[in-house]
């Protein structure tokens, strides 16, 4: 808005919706989850072999929950038959809805998204709600969720890179989840409200630019 239009803009993020269960981080799974719609601009097929190699290099602990609507698409498919077979780690869960879906997050200790150039990520804004250590490409809204350039990767390799390292650190891993549990207090409910009638009054005032 700045560079194109002039205007100065005054970012509130979207809410997300829902309390996760507060479970302690040690307590926690050692596995991943990938959340949203399986379809090829989420690259689901890219987390696979992310993890595919982490297992591989040194963390064969690691295993993957899959969250989200599959339909009979050629790419749906695809994803079925990857998750076939590396059916021992890779779990096809599906359609989660409310708790089902935050007890399943809350209970892993990481998250993993594909999508490049996402405009926000309202998925990673859950992993990360719920606790999360989660990996995001760098670029797009995601970057500015995880905060994190631990968690931000630049292909496959790098990603697998990252991962490692996180596995290899407990301390490391420590630090990132308390420093996801900060940053979700800019996407509470309570947050998105003051911050829309803050920026309505400051409008009506004549503080903000009127198109």
């Amino acid at each position: 808005m700045q560079e194109r239009f002039g205007v100065e803009s005054r970012l509130i993020y979207p809410p997300v919706l829902g309390d996760f269960p507060e479970v302690p981080f040690e307590q926690r799974e050692s596995g991943f989850v990938c959340l949203g719609r399986v379809v090829p601009e989420k690259r689901v097929d890219l987390a696979i072999e992310i993890l595919k190699r982490v297992r591989h290099a040194r963390h064969p602990e690691v295993h993957l929950h899959i969250v989200g609507r599959i339909d009979d698409s050629r790419y749906g498919k695809e994803i079925r038959r990857l998750c076939a077979l590396n059916r021992d780690w890779v779990f096809m869960e599906g359609t989660l809805i409310g708790q089902d879906k935050r007890r399943l997050i809350a209970q892993h200790r990481f998250g993993i998204h594909a999508r490049e150039r996402e405009p926000f990520g309202i998925a990673v804004a859950e992993l990360v709600k719920a606790g999360c250590v989660t990996f995001v490409p760098n670029d797009g809204g995601q970057v500015e969720i995880v905060d994190q350039s631990a968690l931000t990767y630049s292909n496959l390799e790098d990603a697998v890179e990252k991962i490692v390292i996180v596995l290899d650190r407990p301390d490391m891993q420590r630090n990132l989840q308390r420093h996801m549990y900060t940053s979700t207090q800019r996407f509470s409910v309570e947050a998105f409200q003051s911050g829309l009638l803050e920026a309505t009054v400051a409008f009506l005032n004549g503080g903000l630019p009127r198109f």
